[in-house]
């Protein structure tokens, strides 16, 4: 029994590889769960993890999966999504450490901004689909588009290649709330009012990020969007984290 599960999810899992250039990589086997890990190179020949699969397997009476393992549904999949990149200033990222010792490491534009990726997460089990962070989202705001060097929000092509749409997303949690993590939660309807981006599900954030983004000090002001959270608290969409509850 314990083979032939292992055979039949490798098998299942093979055949989903069909990216140029993915690799399955770190494979673990224990008497407890199943580890698989897809990573796929990207423009710059640099390995970055895709999914990562969590598959429990049949034990013997008292042993435990995951020790969390029916919550889960069964199998769980993390996977990586990717919302396009965004510019900051290279001074400010690096702080002080001089320009000399990362200025050969480091590719910088006329403005001296160098690009960073913006990244999502997709976490699935068979009873839920839960996403960290949305991204920047698609809503020109304060020029903030020229600024940063943003382009189009990647976040929702992302969706549809692993088959899901706003609809399906039941958790969206919040790192925290700048508006390169929050700006995709909300967007903008045919009318021009905003709204949340993922119609049924429930926004989690922590309760010191939400005090601290709604009344920023002078410093950390430029980087929160009011529009990008505070309508979700309106359509009684949001709810507040304590620490670890």
């Amino acid at each position: 029994m314990f083979a032939k599960k292992i055979g039949s999810f490798f098998k299942s899992k093979i055949g989903k590889s069909s990216v140029q250039g993915e690799e399955i990589l770190g494979v673990e086997i224990t008497n407890k769960e199943i580890r698989l890990a897809q990573v796929s190179s990207n423009k710059a020949n640099q390995w970055v993890l895709d999914k990562f699969y969590v598959h429990p397997v049949d034990l013997p009476e008292g042993a435990n999966v995951l020790d969390n393992g029916e919550k889960l549904g069964g199998e769980l999949s993390v996977a990586l999504l990717r919302d396009g990149q965004i510019k900051h200033d290279a001074g400010v990222i690096f702080g002080d450490v001089p320009k000399t010792s990362w200025e050969q490491l480091v590719r910088v534009d006329r403005r001296n901004r160098t690009a960073l990726g913006l990244k999502c997460i997709l976490i699935q089990s068979t009873k839920q689909n839960m996403l960290i962070d949305t991204g920047v989202g698609n809503k020109e705001m304060d020029g903030d588009r020229s600024s940063y060097g943003l382009g189009p929000s990647k976040l929702m092509r992302e969706l549809r290649a692993a088959g899901i749409g706003p609809r399906d997303i039941d958790t969206v949690v919040y790192t925290h709330l700048h508006f390169e993590h929050s700006g995709g939660g909300t967007r903008l309807d045919r009318w021009g009012q905003l709204g949340p981006t993922f119609p049924k599900a429930e926004y989690l954030v922590q309760k010191k990020c939400w005090d601290e983004a709604i009344a920023p000090t002078e410093r950390a002001s430029r980087a929160y969007r009011q529009e990008d959270f505070v309508p979700l608290d309106e359509k009684g969409q949001l709810a507040f984290l304590d620490g670890d509850q």
